[in-house]
């Protein structure tokens, strides 16, 4: 795990609010710079993005889940990261 000011600089999760979802054109709703080992969990139509990382070098784990579409038997989650 890295942690903040021993590892890198900089960094976080940005969000944007549903009314002013345009990064380019509004700046963020809330920023939030977990501590190692935190899990955000949020809506995958959530507008967000990883804020830069100043110095050093950050190690982050992504991981995005979802249903099959309705009408199939399984309900298996499927993971996907990178």
């Amino acid at each position: 795990l890295t942690s903040r000011g021993e590892d890198f600089t900089g960094g976080g999760t940005a969000f944007w609010s549903q009314s002013h979802p345009d990064e380019r054109r509004h700046a963020p709703s809330l920023v939030l710079a977990p501590d190692a080992g935190t899990a955000l969990l949020f809506g995958g139509k959530v507008s967000h993005k990883g804020l830069r990382i100043e110095t050093g070098r950050r190690v982050v784990f992504v991981a995005s889940f979802s249903r099959k579409p309705a009408g199939e038997k399984s309900k298996t989650w499927v993971v996907s990261a990178r």
